[in-house]
Formats: structure tokens, sequence, C-alpha cells
């Protein structure tokens, strides 16, 4: 069974028939979603994949609101559905973790299904069990269609058949926002909210709407320039065709990776990396976080740490997982993650 989502202001309205279960979903929000989905699934390039993410909004009783979201990351480990690997669900933890978006809470997730329908697969029930299953949170299983529209299923936990079992609600269809209209609640967005939040932050390209055979070819023959033109630009900044002053310009520039090593010897931990990769920028918050099978420890790093780019971390238990994160005064990011198994590989 399947309905059209009824719009009611800036909300796309899920209402279940005969039970009080009403989603509210921001039109922004959801519409960054399609576009996300539609490009996984239909790209020129790299199509035919699953995406997933976080949903974030609020919830009064049986009423849901979804207000925005957060990509969930995903090295395909399976193939082109959507699937997590090892590292991914480190990450995962790592962003179940944050602090929500001011005034919302996590309310849900969702994955994308490339192809086929929209019941669950064996992998999301299992995602769902493991790191959503502690409290009550809506699975939202999505298909974009090639025309443009959303189909979205909503799947509701059942807390009293355990481990996981799901009642699969009424499908939605939701047509694409017009280019128009998204950069207009776009920009009223970005003027209530503060900068930066990636679960908040409209998409960059404005995504296919309606397409035909014809718009789909001069889209790739636009990215196949756009290809060779940036194949051009990275030869020319790697000095391939670049002046030897600035091949020289570019060998002394600071690397823009921290370049991080870890070795535990069973009593401590050895963290390394290259201290380069913020020179220049006053280090504003830096820390290690250790993750293990029973433990999570997260320690700040101090100016001297900061400075020599090693920490000595007495810790007798084995990590799986090592993260190190550094955020300077001039807004600059950077994030490594390391599995002790693969550094001490010889």
């Amino acid at each position: 069974m399947r309905k059209e989502g009824a719009v009611e202001a800036n909300y796309i309205v899920w209402q279940a028939e005969g039970e009080p279960l009403r989603i509210e979903f921001s039109r922004l929000a959801l519409e960054q979603v399609r576009r996300t989905c539609y490009g996984a699934t239909n790209g020129v390039l790299r199509g035919g994949r699953g995406v997933g993410g976080l949903l974030y909004g609020t919830r009064l009783g049986s009423l849901w609101r979804v207000l925005g979201w957060r990509a969930i990351p995903c090295s395909y480990p399976r193939g082109e559905p959507f699937s997590l690997s090892g590292g991914d669900e480190v990450e995962l933890e790592r962003m179940l973790g944050d602090e929500p978006p001011p005034g919302m809470m996590l309310v849900g997730w969702f994955a994308s299904h490339p192809r086929g329908g929209l019941l669950l697969s064996p992998e999301e029930r299992r995602i769902h069990s493991v790191f959503f299953s502690a409290t009550e949170r809506l699975m939202i299983t999505m298909r974009a269609t090639r025309s443009g529209d959303l189909a979205m299923a909503i799947h509701v936990p059942s807390p009293s058949q355990p481990p996981v079992l799901f009642a699969m609600k009424p499908e939605l269809t939701v047509a694409p926002m017009g280019k128009a209209e998204f950069e207009t609640a776009a920009k009223e967005r970005a003027e209530r909210e503060e900068a930066g939040k990636v679960y908040l932050s409209p998409v960059a390209a404005p995504g296919p709407v309606r397409t035909t055979y014809f718009a789909v070819g001069f889209a790739g023959a636009l990215v196949a320039v756009a290809a060779l033109a940036v194949l051009g630009w990275q030869l020319t900044q790697t000095g391939i065709l670049s002046p030897p002053e600035r091949l020289a310009a570019r060998i002394s520039a600071p690397p823009r990776l921290l370049s991080m090593h870890i070795a535990h010897d069973g009593a401590q931990l050895e963290v390394d990396w290259d201290p380069r990769a913020y020179s220049g920028s006053e280090p504003r918050f830096a820390s290690v976080i250790c993750i293990g099978a029973s433990m999570e420890r997260s320690i700040e790093l101090n100016p001297e740490a900061l400075r020599e780019g090693h920490l000595s971390i007495p810790l007798e238990q084995r990590p799986s997982s090592v993260i190190l994160s550094v955020r300077t005064s001039s807004g600059k990011s950077l994030r490594e993650t390391a599995r002790l198994a693969e550094a001490q590989k010889k």
C-alpha cells in the first residue's frame, strides 16, 4: 500500500491509518536525503549504491518530527548495498556518542536500497539490533526512482517481540522539490542555524528532479569534461605540469594528513603522528580516543604532545582502534582512525 505524503507548511506528514502514530518530515531535510539517495543510486560514475544516515528531530508521545540528518560512513565491504565494515562501525559508535543538534534528539536512522523493494535486509536488522535497539527508534528504508521520486517505508520496532521485529507501515512517496523552492528553503535554514553542522547543511549540488535519458547523457558528457579538467588541475598541483618553483613550494608545504602510527606492547600504547599537518594554526582542541571490546578512553592532548607529535599512554588492555582528532583555531579539522591489528602487521 502506497500513499502520497500530505504537505502541511514546511513539513511532509505521514499518518498511520487507525493509529495515533504521526511522523512529520522537514521538507528541506527530506529533500537533502532524497538527492543523496538519488545520486548514490543513479549516479553516472558510481551509481547503484545504497546510503544510510542518522535522523534527528523531536518526539512527543506518538508524534515524531524529523528535522535533520547526518550521513553514516560506509566503505561497502559487501558490495553495493548499504553495509558496515569494522571501521565503519567504530565511526558510527563515535557519531552516536556526539551531541545531537540543539533542541533535537536521535529519533532513528535510514538506509536506501539501490534496487528491489523496501523490506528490511538481514544486514539492516543486524545494524538496528546492535546500535539502535536500546530505545525505541524509527527505521526507514528508501528507494530513489529514476524519475526523481523517493519511496519510503516506515518500520516501527516492536520491543515486545525480541530480538528486533518490525511492523512495516504503508509506504510513502515523496516528489522532488523544485530547484527555486529548495534554494529558498536552504537559504532560510542557513540564516537560522549555525554554519558548519554536517547534519543540517544543504547539499551543494542541486540534484536531478524529473529527468530524461537525453538529460542523463548530456550530464554524463559534462561530468567527463569536468573530470578531465580536474585531472589537469591535479597534475598541475602535483608538479607534473608545474614549473620547478611551484614543485619546490609544494614539497616544503605542510602535509594534509596526520600520518598516525600506533603500537601496543601489553602495558603501554604509543601514538605517533606528523605535527606538520597543523603547522601555522594553533590547535584549539585535540584528543586521542582508544576503543576496545569493553572499554573506551579519551585523552586530551597537552601542548607538549601536540608539539612533538607523540603520546605514551599506560594502557594494559589492548585497544582495537585509536582515533586522533585535532581542531585548530582557524577552523581546520583533522581526524584519523587506525586499527591496531593493521598497524602492527609486518
